[in-house]
């Protein structure tokens, strides 16, 4: 499952991404499917490895930090 914010406009406004990524792992717990798939977060907020580090703690399996990679 790929958690994106990557479609965003005036009309479209991204959640930050632990929130999702924590919202959508305490889901599928609940509904005892959580290990059937993985999480991937591509998200522009990664820029450090705290933050990255913290992604994997609320459930993420992987990152994309597309913002650091652009600007690197």
């Amino acid at each position: 499952l790929i958690l994106s914010d990557r479609a965003v406009d005036p009309g479209r406004v991204a959640i930050p991404a632990l929130l999702a990524v924590g919202a959508v792992h305490q889901h599928l717990n609940r509904k005892q499917v959580r290990m059937r798939l993985s999480l991937v977060v591509d998200t522009g907020e990664a820029r450090d490895t705290h933050h990255m580090a913290t992604l994997f703690g609320f459930g993420a399996s992987a990152v994309c930090p597309y913002l650091a990679f652009e600007t690197a």
